[in-house]
């Protein structure tokens, strides 16, 4: 699964610049080690505190104030929006007349470093006549490097970038670091001199063609959150989840038949975890519920129970439920439904494969279309299609060498075009949808979603979310589409998202947006259902030992790493904790 290039720097291009740069230096140049240990920068972009946003009506004009600017609202029956000048942000909503509020979503633009805008919950309560108050929190814009130099044997010093947002690394590959004077240089393995940067009073300050300079200062344990699991070299002791009044039910190990012994060896296991590679595990979240109890929840590398991580392509699963909940709102909506029709605004076909091509296809990766996100070549990868200005419109119009249903390959463009089914059809926008038929029923209440270049919501991943909420939806699932009580999704439609519909990269490893497979468990196997995410985003369902498991990772673009998350860490730590 590829990395979204829209969410991320183009390192490509920066390497080219930095090849040039790094050319004018010398390469008899003999190892320092004055520039040994570690290195880190940390650089906040945009808004980085709540926003305030007060709405008045005075003389009959609906007035939004905020950053010390005032702006009119628009108003056309029930919805509202506002745009506040240059990149500072806007509002989507509606007024809710029975309960006073204004509730919708404020919209972040993007910066130097998100690539897209994001649309973030946001409720405006009414504070006297004619005047409503509401505080949204912006996605953050942050960016983080650390650089790792240490001399060996023989006085060679090996270096390695780890970047916890994106793993900027993994395109870097970084090898080993020279300097000469103040003027320094970092090469490859095959000794291509990639960096370049200037040394003086234990600053290391490196430029980055469309980024700048980042100053590096020297780092230990305690001042490095995203390179070390923890500040501390503490012994692990288990530790209950907080009760936030989120919906989950708090839990000890041994109130659902698990070893508290054995939990501790797990996330002992991640803490002494080595950071001496770019290949290290990076796991950031473990969220773990039993019999629809939360018993553990623990954060690494700088992350905590309050802050939002991207989902990645898991939120491809969080679509098919969607697709599940509009099917069954729309009368004249099914997984049979020819997808050119509801389109028909964009363009037309005569194409006897399009033609066919119905919304079955589309979320079971078996399009037809020459769409293949594992494939540069394609030309329906999500990072061509994310070039593009329309996304539905650049996907209809991709040939469709097979005929739908004939053959599977990865593809998100076509589970975005699923997402315009639900936003088409139901006559709502994406975020909204999701708000109201899927986050204030599980009670989630803060998230950030993305959106394409014309502001629709993405339905190829990318979602923030708090990992506790993001095990929701597996709770979800394993619950038959309900959560404490309340149906969510219907039975029917969660039996469809558990059974294969095609086989992406193994034989009938693919259903409807969800992934499935088998683990070890005791000398057996357990079938399992996931969503699944660059990086190690994962949610993992195990009906028969009623488990639930939300991994959230930071090895993007390192698919032999966080696998590993799933298919080790899973049934040699989390399973070896079940007593019955």
């Amino acid at each position: 699964m590829i990395l979204h290039r829209k969410h991320h720097l183009n390192f490509a291009f920066i390497l080219s610049c930095l090849f040039f740069t790094a050319a004018i230096f010398s390469t008899d140049i003999k190892a320092d080690n004055k520039l040994d240990g570690l290195w880190g920068v940390e650089k906040v972009f945009g808004l980085t505190t709540p926003i305030r946003v007060t709405i008045n009506i005075k003389d009959n004009k609906m007035l939004a104030y905020a950053f010390g600017e005032t702006v009119a609202v628009k108003k056309k029956g029930k919805a509202i929006e506002f745009t506040f000048s240059g990149k500072l942000g806007s509002f989507r909503g509606a007024y809710n007349e029975q309960k006073e509020v204004i509730v919708g979503h404020w919209i972040t633009e993007p910066s130097s470093i998100l690539y897209s805008r994001y649309a973030t919950p946001m409720r405006l309560n009414k504070t006297s006549t004619d005047s409503w108050l509401g505080e949204v929190k912006p996605i953050e814009s942050h960016f983080s490097m650390y650089l790792s130099i240490q001399s060996d044997t023989d006085g060679k010093m090996n270096v390695f970038l780890r970047n916890p947002e994106g793993n900027q690394g993994v395109y870097t590959r970084l090898s080993t670091v020279e300097k000469r004077g103040d003027k320094v240089i970092f090469l490859n393995k095959n000794g291509d001199k990639l960096l370049a940067g200037f040394f003086n009073d234990d600053t290391l300050s490196i430029f980055f063609p469309e980024m700048g300079t980042y100053d590096f200062t020297r780092r230990e344990r305690s001042n490095a959150p995203g390179f070390y699991p923890r500040n501390n070299t503490k012994a692990y002791q288990y530790r209950q989840p907080v009760e936030l009044g989120d919906g989950w039910t708090i839990a000890s190990p041994k109130d659902v038949g698990m070893s508290q012994e054995q939990l501790e060896v797990l996330v002992q296991s991640i803490l002494d975890s080595p950071t001496n590679s770019l290949g290290s595990p990076y796991l950031q979240s473990l969220v773990i519920a039993r019999r629809g109890k939360l018993i553990l929840e623990e954060h690494f590398y700088g992350y905590h129970s309050d802050k939002p991580h991207d989902l990645r392509s898991a939120s491809k699963s969080v679509t098919g439920i969607m697709v599940g909940q509009a099917i069954d709102e729309v009368k004249d909506l099914s997984l049979e439904s020819p997808v050119y029709p509801i389109f028909s605004e964009l363009t037309k076909t005569n194409d006897l494969n399009k033609k066919d091509l119905k919304l079955k296809h589309l979320i079971s990766m078996s399009s037809g279309f020459a769409c293949d996100d594992n494939d540069d070549e394609s030309p329906g990868r999500e990072d061509r299609m994310q070039e593009e200005q329309d996304w539905w419109k650049y996907t209809l119009d991709l040939s469709m060498p097979h005929k739908p249903g004939s053959v599977a390959a990865y593809c998100s463009a076509g589970m975005n075009l699923a997402a315009g089914i639900i936003s088409k059809k139901t006559d709502e926008w994406l975020p909204e949808f999701f708000r109201s038929r899927l986050a204030e029923p599980l009670q989630i209440d803060h998230y950030h979603m993305n959106l394409d270049t014309l502001g629709h919501g993405y339905g190829g991943g990318g979602i923030h979310m708090r990992p506790r909420d993001f095990l929701k939806f597996a709770q979800t699932i394993l619950d038959n589409g309900k959560w404490n009580d309340r149906q969510i999704v219907s039975a029917t439609w969660v039996k469809q998202l558990q059974t294969p519909h095609a086989s992406v990269n193994q034989t009938n490893d693919y259903s409807y947006s969800w992934w499935q497979g088998q683990l070890p468990y005791q000398g057996d196997k357990v079938k399992y259902f996931s969503a699944s995410g660059n990086g190690g985003q994962l949610l993992i369902v195990v009906p028969k030992l009623e488990l639930v498991i939300a991994i959230n990772g930071g090895n993007y673009g390192d698919y032999g790493t966080w696998r590993h998350f799933r298919d080790k860490l899973v049934p040699e730590k989390v399973f070896t904790a079940i007593l019955d």
